[in-house]
């Protein structure tokens, strides 16, 4: 019994310091130390990898949207083009003596400086305002085709067919700084030289390039805007003067194109026999890039990010009427975009894949069959 109770008594005194010695056990303050940073650790690395993961979605979704709208401004200049009756390629762009004066010179003067470069430039049909054609108009109610046709400023109305030529112009616009509303490096702009204003008046610095009205005798679409008149029809006159065309009216078709900075240029093979820049899909020598590189203005490189490769017109003579006549052309449309000035989005990394078209041209006035 003697021995038990001192065993007893050792076991008691045993478990009570192991007792008392738990409870004031506790993590020293080196422990806490590396507790904490490890766990700073875990927590920077989670939120780092979830700030890249929302970075990088926010870029994709960036991309993704510009790359729809690059889309949907090809399909918008395309359906544009297929209307189109004549399609100016480079040589009558710039101009090429006893050939064409080049459309560059007759078209507003913002649409070709500081930074804005026409890329294309086509005539096609347009309606003429609905003043004409309602109650009370020239073409409206009691409108007698076979009278004396009815006239704005010496020139008919086209009531028969109720449209009239219009040129349509699109550019490659460069963005002016911190000053510009647009965000993105470069945007199109569409501009249109209508016959008539929507009120009804005719606008200054037009001429119909296929008009035989009682004023004048334009030569065609090829030498617009020189002509002859009917009082002096022996003489070629800019039928332009001495009212250029009013503008610019370009509204602005979509941002965020790339201005050259995002990609290496494309630039189509420069054949040596001739050192001119061809944009040839056929290997024919039926095409030539537009704008050419001689009317890139404001740009340190040049920015085929917006360009298009047009199939010359070849002019023939109508055996029926004796009439100049040219046959349908051929068109392929290039465009980029770059997403640098959405969110996410701070470097010219961001440049997209090119978008191609191709678009034959419907019009089907003073044309051939082919």
């Amino acid at each position: 019994m003697a021995k038990r109770s001192i065993l007893f008594k050792l076991k008691q005194v045993w478990f009570s310091r192991r007792k008392r010695r738990s409870s004031n056990a506790g993590f020293t303050l080196l422990e806490l130390l590396v507790v904490t940073i490890i766990a700073g650790g875990i927590v920077a690395g989670l939120t780092y990898i979830a700030v890249e993961l929302l970075g990088t979605d926010q870029r994709e979704s960036a991309r993704t949207e510009t790359q729809r709208d690059m889309q949907l401004a090809l399909n918008f200049i395309a359906n544009d083009l297929q209307e189109a009756v004549y399609v100016y390629d480079a040589q009558c762009m710039v101009g090429a003596a006893g050939v064409c004066p080049g459309i560059l010179n007759y078209i507003p003067t913002a649409l070709r400086t500081n930074g804005s470069v026409p890329v294309l430039a086509f005539w096609k049909q347009q309606p003429i305002p609905s003043t004409f054609t309602e109650a009370g108009g020239e073409c409206g109610a009691g409108y007698d085709p076979a009278a004396d046709p009815p006239e704005l400023g010496g020139a008919p109305i086209p009531c028969v067919n109720a449209n009239s030529y219009a040129l349509i112009v699109y550019s490659l616009k460069k963005s002016d700084g911190n000053n510009d509303v647009w965000r993105g490096r470069a945007r199109i702009t569409r501009y249109a030289l209508t016959e008539f204003q929507q009120d009804g008046s005719r606008t200054p610095g037009y001429s119909n390039p296929a008009a035989s009205g009682s004023a004048t005798l334009i030569q065609g679409f090829v030498s617009w805007p020189f002509g002859t008149t009917t009082a002096n029809p022996g003489v070629t006159v800019n039928l332009q003067a001495p009212t250029p065309p009013p503008g610019p009216n370009a509204q602005v078709l979509v941002d965020f194109v790339d201005d050259g900075q995002g990609a290496s240029e494309q630039r189509p093979p420069i054949p040596t026999a001739t050192g001119a820049q061809l944009c040839d899909p056929t290997g024919t020598g039926q095409y030539t890039i537009t704008p050419p590189d001689s009317i890139y203005a404001g740009f340190s490189a040049l920015p085929r990010s917006f360009y298009a490769c047009v199939s010359g017109g070849a002019a023939t003579v109508n055996p029926v009427t004796g009439q100049t006549v040219t046959a349908n052309q051929d068109v392929v449309l290039f465009l980029r975009g770059n997403a640098v000035g959405r969110g996410g989005v701070f470097n010219n990394a961001s440049f997209l894949p090119t978008l191609r078209t191709q678009v034959m041209s419907r019009g089907i006035l003073d044309k051939l069959p082919q």
